[in-house]
């Protein structure tokens, strides 16, 4: 009799103490297999990525080439982790300007053999040069470009460079507007040489991040 009124009284949408004790418990449950799992799941993808980031070193030989060579993981916009290094190579001049020729961001995401974005700069005295900056379509809004760039003016208020400039090529008219938006988005300038725009440059002062340091 006590079991039916039990049944009885769940069906109203009443429950008593011990129900609601008892669903706490398999709820827990229920959220720490969950929560076991995605831990497991995010482990494996940091590993793979570490391994990648290895043998990306290992194959490029970078710690014997460069003066400074960093693999760091950040987190998409998307909650996906991806794995970003940055190779400056160790080339000074006779004169001791500061000339550093064939520096790279590039980045890497757990399932894929290949860099799915890079830019490509170069540091000349107090300038930061953009030599190409490419991300690949299927990872396009994401946030890679503007971490790309964002690692850039950390790297190169590091150096002491007071301004970044980069020309905007004949070669990819045909995503113009998506360069500007974006370049104008992240805070640089945009100075086109004729009304269509199909070359130009982009500018950024990044002076006051030296003042800052």
């Amino acid at each position: 009799m006590q079991n039916h009124i039990h049944r009885l009284l769940n069906r109203m949408g009443l429950f008593t103490s011990q129900d609601i004790a008892e669903l706490l418990v398999r709820e827990g449950d229920r959220y720490r297999t969950i929560l076991s799992d995605e831990l497991r799941k995010t482990t494996q993808v940091y590993v793979e990525l570490s391994e990648r980031g290895l043998k990306h070193i290992r194959s490029t030989h970078a710690l014997s080439q460069c003066r400074l060579y960093l693999a760091t993981i950040h987190m998409l916009k998307n909650g996906k982790p991806l794995m970003v290094t940055i190779d400056i190579p160790d080339e000074f001049p006779l004169l001791g300007r500061l000339h550093l020729t064939n520096c790279t961001i590039q980045c890497f995401l757990p399932k894929h053999q290949e860099r799915v974005a890079f830019l490509f700069f170069e540091l000349k005295q107090e300038k930061v040069h953009i030599v190409d900056l490419h991300v690949e379509r299927f990872c396009r809004r994401q946030g890679m470009g503007s971490l790309m760039v964002g690692l850039l003016e950390d790297i190169s208020s590091g150096f002491a460079m007071k301004e970044i400039s980069g020309w905007l090529s004949s070669v990819d008219f045909h995503i113009r507007d998506i360069q500007i938006a974006f370049y104008q988005s992240n805070g640089y300038s945009v100075k086109c040489h004729d009304e269509q725009c199909t070359e130009g440059y982009v500018r950024k002062d990044i002076s006051d991040l030296l003042a800052q340091r």
